[in-house]
């Protein structure tokens, strides 16, 4: 009703829900009065005028920092560097939104990994520290915090991504990983 135009079905049984009392008997006596008031003040709101339209605004789209295929360092909060590759930029209504991966020098990927994973005997698919980039236009890093060190071609295909976080967890959960020796690249010839 403040923002919007009041429809008259709605606006005659809301009118008629007031008319017949409504839940006024649940009211103690000293507080009837007042919840009678408000109904009444409402009544003669939703049956006088309406307002003018307002023209709404549109919220601001967040801004993406990256571009697909970039490859970054993110300064941490205890001053180290991680090193990412945006996978893909997600367009959504809001802004745009990136998919990225912790990778080291050679370009090699993280496991996404915790201290207390059970070994999985069935031979799941591997769990690379993926992370799609949810955030608030306040939290996007300052140019300062982010150094792209090439440009490269984005992965072909479509990236999937279990995990959701904001710029803020993701510096943690990068910290966390780099300390992990578990979630470390394997080293070898095809990794």
């Amino acid at each position: 009703m403040q923002l919007g135009r009041l429809e008259t079905g709605i606006r005659d049984s809301t009118v008629a829900a007031i008319d017949s009392g409504g839940d006024l008997h649940m009211w103690e006596d000293p507080e009837r009065g007042k919840r009678k008031a408000v109904l009444a003040k409402l009544r003669a709101q939703l049956l006088g005028p309406q307002k003018l339209p307002v023209k709404v605004r549109r919220p601001g789209r967040i801004p993406c920092p990256l571009q697909a295929g970039d490859v970054f360092l993110l300064t941490l909060a205890d001053g180290r560097k991680a090193r990412l590759r945006t996978l893909a930029v997600e367009g959504h209504r809001l802004g745009d939104f990136p998919i990225v991966e912790l990778i080291d020098r050679r370009g090699r990927r993280f496991r996404q990994y915790r201290g207390d994973d059970a070994f999985d005997p069935v031979g799941s698919k591997e769990k690379w520290a993926r992370f799609e980039i949810v955030d608030g236009i306040r939290d996007v890093p300052r140019p300062e915090d982010i150094q792209v060190v090439a440009r490269g071609a984005p992965p072909k295909g479509p990236v999937t991504v279990i995990t959701s976080m904001g710029w803020r967890a993701l510096r943690m959960e990068c910290a966390r990983l780099l300390d992990e020796p578990g979630a470390q690249p394997q080293r070898g010839l095809f990794r």
